[in-house]
């Protein structure tokens, strides 16, 4: 197995801890039937905070798989992973929160330019504008608690002790320490294993 198949399965097993398979039309989803949907989530969070044309938030050599895990916090307590918020047929707020992370646009844009059902089609938009609303919320929340940093993104404003700010941060933390008990590569190994030296030459 690869590393980035590595990091896929973890994450899929961490999103279905979050957010074990939702019940569909009054009948429970298996494991099984919802794999392929935790699968495509999953494997869009690696290419999001993988993505070399981005520099992580934070420093040190785990600072990729930090914002993944905070990604995979984000999807799972905002959407529940339930298939019709992937699809952008439910929304939060009134109609207003767009696709996995919930993004409280309603008619408008994001800062990146992007609609709501542009947001709903294309996931890794979805989750790029997510992350980063999370990395605009910790910056403009950076003196309150770390737990608490989120509240821009839970609320539209900084406020100690948010409840769902506080349930974020944690289950990041979670999905971190149990990465790190399986010994998630660093971001360089990573990096090389995802982006192999003839596609970096390529870019460049």
């Amino acid at each position: 197995m690869t590393i980035m198949e590595l990091l896929i399965a973890w994450i899929m097993v961490a999103l279905m801890a979050i957010a074990p398979p939702a019940t569909i039309d009054g009948r429970p989803q298996s494991p099984q039937d919802a794999t392929p949907r935790y699968r495509a989530v999953a494997e869009a969070i690696v290419r999001v905070a993988y993505d070399t044309s981005e520099s992580p938030s934070g420093l040190g050599p785990f600072a990729r798989f930090e914002e993944a895990a905070l990604l995979t916090a984000i999807v799972g307590t905002e959407s529940g992973m339930h298939p019709d918020v992937l699809a952008g047929k439910k929304r939060g707020d009134g109609g207003r929160s767009w696709c996995v992370v919930q993004m409280n646009i309603g008619k408008g844009k994001t800062v990146e330019g992007w609609t709501g059902p542009e947001l709903a089609a294309d996931i890794d938009k979805c989750l790029k504008a997510g992350l980063h609303a999370a990395r605009r919320s910790i910056g403009a929340c950076r003196n309150l608690s770390r737990t608490s940093q989120l509240s821009g993104y839970t609320r539209g404003s900084c406020v100690e002790g948010d409840v769902a700010s506080i349930k974020k941060q944690n289950v990041k933390f979670l999905v971190m320490g149990k990465g790190w008990k399986l010994k998630v590569p660093a971001d360089t190994i990573v990096d090389k294993s995802l982006h192999p030296p003839s596609e970096l030459a390529q870019k460049e």
